[in-house]
């Protein structure tokens, strides 16, 4: 279903606009570092996209005990905790109908072959709405809000997103000032993309397994 039929179908049975406030947090939603995703949840079910986008920057810092981005190395994400990378995307799947999350962009990115160069990067970038007309859209410009306008997998993007001078993560930084192709530039940041989005392959296929073994025990 596209994600135009999806709000309209929303639209008509009244279900856009809702919170979920009283949604909690199932033992899916645990995390394995004693780190707290309520607040995160909080502003997904009251689909502030933005500041959901930055709180989980920051809870992905938390995850890997850094402070800055610029403290993240290949083992950092190759280690990622798949138990929080699930709960991290299950919050915001569930909150956006199954069109935001890492693993929507993960599978974009395999789909176009999952390649470590900066060719692939942009035609990711234009697929999930983050590149208009040959160029890297600002922080600003991209759309924090769900509509049949917005690309599937288009957040969150903030992780993605960072000034080596500038680390303040809150929605006035001035990292928001910088292009997103001012990021992109560096290979570093091409290696973050491919080894973030292959742990996250790793985990679904972690998780898949494990939810398969679960049913064929319930079956014997």
């Amino acid at each position: 279903m596209s994600l135009q039929r999806l709000y309209l179908l929303l639209e008509e049975t009244g279900l856009i606009g809702l919170t979920n406030k009283n949604v909690t947090l199932t033992k899916e939603f645990l995390s394995n570092n004693n780190i707290d995703y309520i607040q995160l949840q909080e502003l997904l079910a009251q689909h502030k996209w933005k500041e959901a986008d930055i709180e989980t920057t920051k809870l992905m810092l938390k995850v890997m005990n850094k402070n800055y981005w610029n403290e993240v190395y290949k083992e950092d994400i190759d280690n990622f905790s798949c138990q929080d990378l699930h709960t991290i995307d299950q919050l915001w799947e569930q909150y956006s109908y199954g069109y935001f999350g890492f693993s929507i962009q993960q599978t974009i990115w395999s789909e176009m072959g999952g390649q470590v160069d900066y060719e692939t990067e942009k035609r990711l970038g234009d697929r999930l709405g983050w590149r208009k007309e040959g160029n890297w859209l600002d922080y600003e410009q991209l759309t924090f809000k769900l509509s049949p306008m917005t690309p599937m997998g288009h957040l969150p993007a903030k992780w993605l997103q960072y000034d080596q001078h500038s680390f303040d993560l809150s929605p006035q930084s001035s990292t928001e000032h910088l292009s997103m192709g001012a990021w992109r530039v560096r290979s570093w940041l091409v290696w973050q993309m491919h080894l973030f989005f292959s742990r996250a392959k790793s985990c679904n296929e972690t998780f898949q397994c494990v939810n398969c073994t679960f049913v064929n025990n319930r079956k014997n």
